[in-house]
């Protein structure tokens, strides 16, 4: 609203200055025709002029011609030529006189043309330089307005991210719910039917195997075994690539004698969780892992909602790996050996500063 108001305020700052140059020139045109009248009567006065001086001119003619006349007529002859004479001087003095001022006139009309014709420049350029600025202010108005249809679409997004994100957690424990529940019904028919020993079968080692492994260490003891390992996410960077643009998240290792950083796609991530999920699936719960989404890819409020479940997903995945004894994490509490890098690495290279695709699927 600020904005809007001081356009608007520049935009009659600009039609006043206009209407200013216009009354000046107005009053200059007004002026410039009443000294094109000026010079229209003092040139109507020089032809009176002209014409008297003609006159004289012609009776100073016939009075030469005359020879027949007597002394008497000849002197008042010679003195009607010299006052013929005296006229022709100041006749001739008042044209000198006239013309100068015509000139005068015709040089200050001069004069106004060329102001008239700088004060048209002047307000043609100011017209173009208005319809500049009319043009750019329409174009920021249209760019407030876009920013704010984007602002609106990456609320609506974010409020549509959340929501699917909160359902598909919802059901993922509730899955785990209903999977942990079957397998303990299970474990408990085999262990509490009275049958004679037999070879067991693959559901029900594997049964058996995931609540031996699930029951064997405590909440506090998967704690402890995760402070072993310090894993956090704290921060992405946007990666403006014109072929694929994404976010790379920064991901800080910490163990108990040496530290990394590393950084990676969501990608990346997704291709971990199927490795995970592939090589470890069948011996313990894989936590949540957020989903792929169809819009919205590079808003911050869902990378940002992205960089806190990725961050609880490898804590997570670090404290169920511990728990099982084909996994490198694999460590036990009363024990005074800790995990490495070496360890780490093993468990996949995903964590690895030299990082590749290959490596990452292979262990």
């Amino acid at each position: 609203m600020e904005e809007s108001e001081r356009v608007d305020e520049e935009l009659r700052e600009k039609q006043h200055e206009l209407e200013m140059i216009k009354q000046q020139s107005d009053q200059l045109r007004m002026f410039i025709i009443e000294s094109q009248q000026k010079v229209k009567e003092t040139e109507e006065q020089l032809r009176a002029l002209q014409a008297e001086k003609s006159k004289i001119t012609c009776f100073a003619a016939d009075n030469e011609n005359k020879n027949t006349v007597t002394n008497n007529a000849t002197f008042d002859v010679n003195f009607n030529q010299k006052d013929v004479s005296t006229q022709e001087d100041v006749a001739v003095e008042t044209d000198c006189e006239y013309s100068s001022k015509l000139n005068e006139l015709k040089e200050f009309e001069r004069q106004l043309i060329d102001m008239e014709n700088k004060l048209k420049e002047q307000q043609t350029l100011f017209e173009i330089q208005r319809s500049k600025e009319l043009n750019q202010i329409e174009k920021e108005k249209e760019n407030l307005k876009e920013m704010e249809k984007q602002q609106k679409l990456d609320e609506i997004i974010e409020r549509e991210v959340e929501k699917r994100l909160h359902e598909h957690q919802r059901r993922f424990e509730e899955e785990w719910r209903q999977g942990l529940e079957s397998r303990a019904a299970s474990y408990l028919r085999i262990t509490s039917s009275p049958s004679p020993p037999s070879t067991p079968t693959q559901s029900q080692c594997n049964s058996v195997d995931f609540e031996a492994i699930t029951t064997k260490l405590t909440f506090a003891e998967c704690e402890d075994l995760s402070e072993a390992i310090s894993v956090n996410i704290p921060s992405f960077v946007f990666k403006n690539s014109s072929l694929d643009p994404h976010f790379e998240y920064e991901i800080q290792i910490n163990l108990h004698n040496e530290s990394w950083t590393i950084f990676r796609r969501f990608r990346k991530f997704r291709d971990f969780h199927v490795y995970m999920r592939k090589l470890y699936g069948m011996k313990i719960v894989i936590p949540f892992f957020p989903p792929r989404t169809c819009f919205g890819k590079n808003s911050l409020s869902l990378a940002e909602s992205r960089r806190r479940l990725l961050e609880k997903y490898l804590r997570e995945l670090f404290s169920r790996c511990q728990t099982v004894k084909e996994c490198p994490l694999y460590r036990i509490t009363n024990t005074q050996k800790t995990v490495d890098k070496s360890d780490l690495l093993q468990f996949s290279h995903f964590f690895s500063e030299e990082f590749n695709e290959l490596s990452a699927l292979t262990g």
